[in-house]
């Protein structure tokens, strides 16, 4: 099984705890909605429960008048 660095393996416990999925699947629905997010992958990526409706946000690029952490 391939490990990250501590802090995007705790991010990635927190993550499978709230999807309630497991390690393949959670990696599966992150990297394909960045994929998706970034013009990678075209059309929305299912699971076998059907579509994923979280989304992954990234507030240090929205900027200070769009309410973002960022600036």
């Amino acid at each position: 099984m391939k490990t990250f660095p501590d802090d995007i393996e705790t991010a990635l416990a927190a993550f499978i705890g709230t999807a309630q999925v497991d390690r393949d699947e959670a990696i599966r629905r992150i990297v394909g909605d960045w994929l998706s997010g970034h013009g990678y992958l075209r059309g929305s990526v299912s699971s076998d429960e059907g579509d994923i409706s979280e989304t992954v946000q990234y507030p240090e690029f929205m900027d200070d008048a769009s309410g973002g952490a960022g600036g």
